[in-house]
Formats: C-alpha cells, structure tokens, sequence
C-alpha cells in the first residue's frame, strides 16, 4: 500500500521543532560555557526568553512580535539611560539578548501559529469525514448525507412511473425542554429508542433518516392516499401512548410528536428541497 506523505505544514512543523531544539541547546552552552555572567540580571533576562517562547507559543505570530519589540525596547532603553546617565558601557551581552530575544519568541510563535493549522486541518478533515458516513452512529438510520440523494431517485421513479411517493418527517415536540430537563444525553437515549419503533413499525424496503442537524426523522415510502395518512395517524397513536424503558417521570408526561406528510408532485417540487419544505408544511398543522 502507497505510504501518504506529510504534508507541507507537518514538514515545517518539524523543521522548526528542530530549530528550537537546536536553539535551547545553544542557548545552554553559551549562557553556561561563554563569557555572559551568571548575574541575576542575566538569570531575568533567560526567563523573559522562556516567558516569550510560552507566549508566542500559545498566541501567535503577531503577538510575539509585539513582545519582542516591547522587551527589547524596555532592555535597551534601560541600557541606554546607564550608558548616558552613568557611563556605564553597553556590553556585549546587550546585544546578545537584543537578539535571542526575538529571535526566541518568534521561532516559538511560529511554531505556535503551525500547530494550530494543523489542528484547525484536523477538525477540518474530521468534520469533513463525519458528512461523509452515512449512517448515523446513535440510531443507526441513514443520516442527512443520504435523505436527499435517495429523495431524489424516488422522485425519478415516481416521474417515470408515475408511483405514488410519500415523505413523511416525525420531530419531537419541546425537545428543546425535554433537553433541558433530562440533558441531552437522556434526548439521545430517546432518539435511539423511537428509531427503534420505527424500524420495527414501518417494512424493511421504506426508506428510514434521521437527520441529525435539525433532529428530525424522515420516511420514504410507496403508498397511496389512503394508507399514507394511515401510516401518520398510526405513528401518532404509537408515539402518545409509547412507554420509555427507564423512561421514568418521563413515561408520566404525554409525549408527543408532529408529523408531517407530503405526496410527491412533479409539478409542486422540482428538486428534493421543494418536497422537503412540503412536508414541513403540513407539519406546521399538525397541531
């Protein structure tokens, strides 16, 4: 199997995790083996440089450059005002820091800024993938990805035979409350469980959906008039009068649902959206 290479953002952010290395390293030898005092001015100044490279790390680019010229700055400032007030001569470890300074926070937020690509590619590729599969993970119905593309065969076939096809979508009343009451993790155990009845209610070759993005449920089927609103009136009965395993106060409330039916008609829905807000509509009235 071919290997995939790394990509250009992963390349660099080795690259520069080496750098770093390399630079503590050097930084170690010469604050320890060259001629920098070991003062408490010099000790201040490495845990500025640490303080920078945290900095830089968890911000940005931009930021660390910010800090860097605002401690340089107040460094060299200071350093200035002793060599005119006081005579005192600029050394050479004033320059040294006016370099490792920056040059530390930077390298360090760059790093930063890196990491936080590849993390933001991740999510991206992660998400992307989740839109991907087809089958939600929780109810085991078809998810949203699927609705549509299915949607839009049965519209075909209905066009080119001229089959009666019905859409119907079930959704929760004050699911919003019952979220906040029970918690949504309660809210998913009730989905799992009404995806359930479905499956067991409806004939296996109707076409089951659970569209997670809006929590509603929706039902392709071959019918005609008669036994369309049937099936609704049906679902309605099963849903009002249903118990909850370890439903608890839950079973002691009436549970209800809105459900709407749409007959597919090739002159009212040209696209699976238009037979979509159809059955939304007679939701509405189904009060």
């Amino acid at each position: 199997m071919k290997k995939q290479k790394p990509g250009k953002s992963s390349l660099k952010l080795d690259f520069i995790s080496t750098v770093v290395i390399v630079m503590y390293f050097a930084l170690v030898v010469v604050f320890s083996y060259s001629g920098i005092k070991n003062s408490s001015e010099n000790i201040i100044l490495l845990m500025i440089v640490m303080l920078g490279m945290v900095f830089g790390y968890y911000t940005n680019l931009v930021a660390s450059l910010v800090f860097s010229v605002i401690a340089v700055f107040i460094y060299s400032s200071y350093n200035i005002f002793l060599n005119i007030a006081r005579s005192i001569p600029i050394s050479a470890e004033v320059y040294f820091w006016v370099i490792v300074i920056p040059l530390f926070t930077i390298v360090s937020g760059y790093r930063g800024q890196l990491t936080k690509s590849l993390q933001d590619e991740n999510a991206k590729i992660k998400r992307e993938n989740e839109e991907l599969v087809s089958i939600d993970k929780e109810t085991g119905l078809k998810n949203s990805q699927l609705f549509f593309d299915e949607l839009q065969s049965y519209m075909n076939i209905s066009k080119r035979y001229g089959i009666q096809v019905y859409l119907m979508l079930i959704d929760i009343r004050y699911k919003t409350e019952i979220i906040r009451t029970f918690g949504r993790a309660k809210y998913n155990e009730i989905i799992k469980e009404l995806s359930a009845v479905i499956e067991e209610f409806l004939r296996y070759e109707d076409k089951k959906f659970f569209m997670r993005a809006t929590d509603k449920f929706g039902i392709v089927f071959l019918s005609n008039p008669e036994g369309g609103n049937l099936v609704k009136k049906r679902f309605q009965k099963i849903f009002e009068d249903y118990q909850f395993k370890n439903g608890g106060i839950l079973n002691q409330i009436r549970f209800q649902v809105a459900v709407g039916l749409a007959e597919y008609d090739p002159a009212s829905s040209s696209s699976p959206y238009d037979f979509l807000k159809q059955a939304e509509k007679d939701m509405e009235y189904d009060v």
